[in-house]
């Protein structure tokens, strides 16, 4: 279920306390909520289910798919994962939420080799541990707690750089039961994998593992996360220690080299990572995401509520894809992905004055400051509504 955050608790990854505050308090405070991706799908899911006309089909990916005249189908090969079988299927429309490693994507641009993965120089461990009630890691992490719900985040220094965030939601509403922490741990790459005693493969940024949906984990990812993670940030590493091996996951950090790829062609269109994948440093991805969802279905279902033929529909369903592939929309979209990159180079940095400016900025500035380029990145979804609207109206 969707969750409002109360406050922050701030501190760097050597165990120094810096602040411990409200987000939300007055009539300037930033508004926004937080969600679990499984409970995000779980929830998309079930809607889609109460659909008599919903089918689901896991376990295949687009290989091929033919240019359509305004008087044909659009023609789409696709090939079981499981036995690498191919069925040819037909489709008015087709549209790509298959994510940063978008088959769709690879055909649609198959002649541009310079299409590839953008690495944001960030490892991340991810992790979810569930706290019994009452153990010494509930009351640790409940110290935390006294502006309400709040994140905990770790900010790296010139000795122990870094980034460490972590939230809490309890099992009920009493507080009394078991809690289930979220947390994430953030380093710089170069230094990690090169001194790291993980075995990734491929060249020494583990592209080849890292870019796999997942990650990578095991026991070695979990030793390896302590160790970055230092011996001052207690309550950071009793988090990681006391989260199992199997609920660990590493994974680098990557968006798209290509910024100004067409994100349509024809018919065919990319939603999402697809389009425009994001490191989660602005908290874009999934609203995005969304946002295209919400745009292109919403064009979409307007087209199909009028009597045209089908070259008239098929004619129409091609204009309103590129109405959602706008200029407007993609300089908004590329500058909160340039931002993300920014802000994870400078929260993995090592550098003495890059990590004084940090520290000084969030101890002394308000809350809403440092949470508006956050509204700034989610400017951009309200932008493209906007714009839907005005499409939709003519």
């Amino acid at each position: 279920s969707l969750q409002s955050p109360d406050g922050a608790y701030l501190c760097s990854l050597e165990g120094e306390y810096i602040r411990n505050e409200k987000i939300f308090n007055g009539k300037d405070s930033f508004e926004g909520y937080i969600m679990q991706r499984s409970s995000l799908q779980k929830t998309i899911l079930e809607a889609l289910n109460n659909e008599a006309c919903f089918n689901l089909v896991c376990g295949y990916e687009v290989v091929k798919f033919a240019e359509a005249t305004e008087t044909s189908d659009l023609n789409v090969t696709v090939r079981n994962r499981t036995d690498m079988a191919t069925t040819s299927v037909t489709a008015d429309v087709l549209l790509a939420c298959d994510g940063i490693h978008s088959s769709v994507r690879a055909c649609m641009h198959s002649e541009t080799k310079e299409d590839i993965l953008h690495f944001c120089e960030c490892i991340t461990w991810w992790g979810r541990v569930d706290v019994p009630a009452n153990s010494t890691l509930m009351r640790e992490f409940e110290k935390t707690q006294k502006q309400g719900n709040s994140y905990v985040i770790g900010f790296g220094t010139s000795s122990q750089p870094g980034s460490f965030m972590a939230g809490a939601k309890y099992s009920d509403e009493s507080k009394s039961s078991r809690m289930r922490i979220m947390w994430a741990l953030t380093k710089e790459a170069e230094s990690q994998l090169l001194n790291s005693h993980l075995s990734l493969g491929g060249n020494k940024r583990g592209e080849s593992d890292l870019t796999r949906r997942g990650g990578i984990s095991g026991v070695e990812v979990k030793e390896a996360a302590l160790v970055a993670l230092g011996d001052k940030f207690h309550l950071g590493g009793e988090i990681i220690r006391s989260t199992s091996s199997d609920n660990i996951t590493l994974a680098g950090l990557y968006d798209r080299d290509l910024l100004d790829i067409p994100w349509v062609k024809g018919r065919v269109a990319l939603l999402g990572d697809a389009a425009h994948p994001q490191s989660p440093y602005m908290g874009q991805g999934a609203n995005m995401a969304i946002c295209d969802a919400y745009c292109v279905s919403k064009r979409l279902v307007h087209i199909a509520a009028k009597t045209l033929d089908k070259a008239s529909e098929n004619r129409e369903i091609g204009i309103a894809l590129r109405q959602y592939d706008n200029a407007d929309r993609r300089k908004e979209v590329n500058s909160v992905i340039k931002s993300a990159r920014t802000y994870g180079s400078w929260s993995v940095s090592g550098s003495w004055w890059k990590t004084w400016i940090i520290h000084t900025v969030i101890k002394y500035v308000p809350m809403s400051w440092l949470l508006s380029d956050f509204e700034r990145g989610d400017q951009t979804n309200e932008n493209a509504l906007r714009k839907l609207e005005n499409d939709i109206k003519g």
